[in-house]
């Protein structure tokens, strides 16, 4: 598992053995707004989930926001793992 929480750390590092299964992202880290890596992971195909207290204006920004599962902060365990279900399936239950 890799976690970062600045933009800089938001690509895997060097050599990093395979691309993500799904990623969870926070658009606000602390040092930037994350457009490029959602971007990245939208043209990748890799499922992503928006964590995040913001609300959907992200997406005129950066379209690509559109391309993951939005779910809002606050939120609960149960809530988390089923955005992953339908980030990876694409199945909303």
């Amino acid at each position: 598992m890799w976690c970062g929480t600045y933009c800089r750390l938001a690509t895997p590092p060097p050599g990093w053995p395979r691309a993500p299964v799904v990623v969870i992202i926070d658009p606000g880290l602390r040092d930037c707004f994350c457009n490029a890596e959602v971007w990245l992971l939208a043209e990748s195909k890799i499922p992503f989930v928006v964590h995040s207290g913001d609300d959907h204006s992200l997406v005129e920004e950066e379209p690509a926001f559109a391309r993951g599962y939005w779910l809002s902060k606050p939120s609960i365990s149960a809530d988390i793992v089923k955005a992953i279900g339908v980030a990876m399936t694409g199945v909303r239950a």
